[in-house]
């Protein structure tokens, strides 16, 4: 039976490994679809000056009928690395619809500043307001009068928990959880851990109270639950900042040598983590994860293709799309009121294809905003012209720009063509995988015995009452349909034991994980895995584990009820 679960597990976690690196493909495709998608549609517009410029040029008019203009005011709770790729992707989107001005403010990291920037802001009336803000619940009296002002708000963040806004944009935090406990599983697995030599994780997590913070640390913990070749030795608050990380990392280092791996909730806090161990063990190849896998120097996907860390899970900002959104509801068009954006794992697989992707959409967004610039600087001097000749000159100089610009972007669409041909030959190459690792895991399935479906539930019945003392050999019998005869004969022949000393080592190894990893006292501890007597407890513990209850809590489980107590004073 076990072997049978552990390659089923392995062949869903190959397929799910798949399936992500497919999603990564295609959404970078997509990505470089919409980029010449906004290219063209840039080039239509410049098209459409010129074409304005002739007939105004020959019908004798010297003043250009502007577009409608739109305020947009935008509120950024803060200003760093991921803060500033998105304030970049909001500006460069805004470039391909001029009709939009944007009003921006940062706070910088108050909650009390960024409220009094989203009063100030709604006082101006503008057309609609975008607020990026890590908790939209410390913003609440805020954007619920701006909201009632008339206001439609776009929230970049979790789904607020609240009623009072028009749209938001946000990754899925629930999922960075789980692609956490995914990559430790599999390492676990790579390496044959178990419960007496399970996988060591040092957690660095953000600031304390963050919806993201709390989001991803129950997720992670939700995942490996019961999964004993994992164990999370110590969760520490980086505030995402790369000094304190170190030196808490430093720390912890020199009292856990034994670590394998460590996992931070942003990059700026792994790669902190990866300057401690470096110092400290440089023989040690500690396995570093983060989260963002932000493109660029000093960034997560130049981190792992230097080898810094292993692994990093994207954590999209899509400015892009916040903008499109609030463009779709000024324009009436229809729009989507939920968007959660779902991450996928970088490591050293894909660091190459998304480091290229991304620098060329980079550069892309760079020709884009320098044309968007000329055009601007063109028209504010054709504005000055007063004859008909200048204007003329004006507009040869913009045909000339559309010819050039529509050469470069046929070459670039050549080059695109060809990527995506060769991404599709990557994607069928995958599927081909996909369907033999699923005709793997069929034959896995078909092979499975009844003895390890027995089993399997038997292990599932005594968990699910092993917190009910009165729970017997009878009742365990009678809810799989056997008599207590036929129970006894099978379980001693397949596991070598009776089906009671299954039951008491079930409750057992149960109550040691809960001695170790929680502050439960040794009562609370007896009574949920189903014994009425501490005492019975305390010596059925000893025999079976060699040591009482309370010696295994000293040994065991101070550090970690130390450590809580710790966070929850602060």
């Amino acid at each position: 039976m076990k072997i049978a679960s552990e390659a089923k597990f392995g062949c869903t976690i190959k397929i799910n490994i798949v399936n992500l690196q497919s999603k990564s493909l295609g959404i970078l495709c997509h990505k470089c679809y919409n980029i010449m998608r906004h290219i063209c549609a840039f080039m239509k517009k410049v098209t459409l000056l010129a074409v304005l410029c002739l007939v105004f040029a020959f019908s004798g008019c010297s003043k250009q009928e502007k577009e409608p203009i739109y305020n947009v005011a935008v509120s950024l709770d803060n200003s760093d690395q991921w803060h500033d790729k998105m304030r970049d992707e909001i500006l460069q989107e805004a470039v391909l619809h001029p009709e939009l001005h944007l009003i921006l403010k940062t706070a910088y990291g108050s909650s009390e500043l960024q409220a009094a920037q989203i009063d100030s802001l709604a006082a101006l009336n503008p057309d609609i307001m975008i607020v990026c803000v890590e908790d939209p619940m410390t913003l609440h009296s805020s954007i619920d009068n701006a909201y009632d002002a008339g206001i439609p708000i776009v929230i970049n963040s979790k789904n607020p928990k609240m009623s009072k806004y028009t749209a938001y944009v946000g990754t899925d935090n629930n999922a960075v959880g789980w692609l956490m406990a995914e990559y430790l599983l599999e390492i676990a697995k790579s390496e044959h851990r178990d419960s007496k030599n399970p996988l060591r994780v040092i957690e660095i997590l953000g600031k304390i109270g963050a919806p993201a913070v709390s989001e991803r640390y129950v997720s992670l913990r939700d995942s490996i639950h019961g999964h004993n070749e994992v164990q999370i030795t110590n969760s520490v608050c980086g505030d995402w900042d790369y000094d304190k990380t170190y030196r808490l990392v430093d720390s912890l280092l020199k009292a856990m040598p034994e670590t394998d791996v460590i996992i931070a909730q942003n990059d700026i806090m792994a790669l902190g983590a990866y300057a401690a161990g470096v110092n400290n063990f440089p023989e040690h190849n500690y396995r570093i994860l983060g989260v963002d896998a932000l493109s660029g120097h000093g960034n997560g996907v130049e981190a792992i293709i230097d080898g810094k860390i292993a692994a990093s899970i994207t954590n999209v900002s899509r400015g892009d799309m916040i903008v499109q959104t609030a463009y779709n509801i000024l324009m009436g068009q229809p729009f989507v009121r939920d968007n959660s954006l779902q991450p996928v794992l970088v490591d050293q697989s894909s660091r190459s294809l998304i480091m290229r992707m991304m620098q060329e959409m980079s550069n892309e967004s760079k020709v884009i905003n320098t044309l968007q610039m000329r055009v601007d600087r063109l028209w504010e001097q054709a504005s000055d012209l007063t004859n008909k000749n200048s204007v003329l000159i004006v507009v040869v100089v913009l045909l000339f720009a559309l010819v050039i610009l529509s050469v470069v972007v046929y070459k670039y669409r050549i080059k695109v063509n060809k990527e995506r041909a060769q991404n599709a030959l990557l994607l069928a190459t995958q599927q081909q995988q996909l369907e033999k690792i699923t005709a793997e895991l069929e034959q896995v399935k078909s092979s499975q015995s009844i003895d390890d479906q027995f089993l399997a539930c038997l292990q599932e019945e005594i968990e699910k009452h092993i917190d009910d003392s009165d729970y017997s050999v009878d009742q365990l019998s009678d809810t799989l349909g056997v008599s207590r005869a036929q129970l006894f004969r099978r379980v001693k022949a397949l596991t070598g034991v009776t089906p009671l000393t299954m039951l008491k080592q079930v409750r057992l190894r149960k109550a040691r994980q809960l001695l170790q990893n929680t502050d439960l006292n040794m009562q609370q501890v007896a009574y949920s895995v189903g014994y009425s007597l501490p005492s019975y407890f305390a010596k059925s513990y000893k025999e079976m584990f060699g040591v009482l209850p309370s010696e295994e809590r000293r040994t065991n489980g101070s550090k970690n009820i130390i450590n809580g107590n710790k966070s929850r004073r602060k």
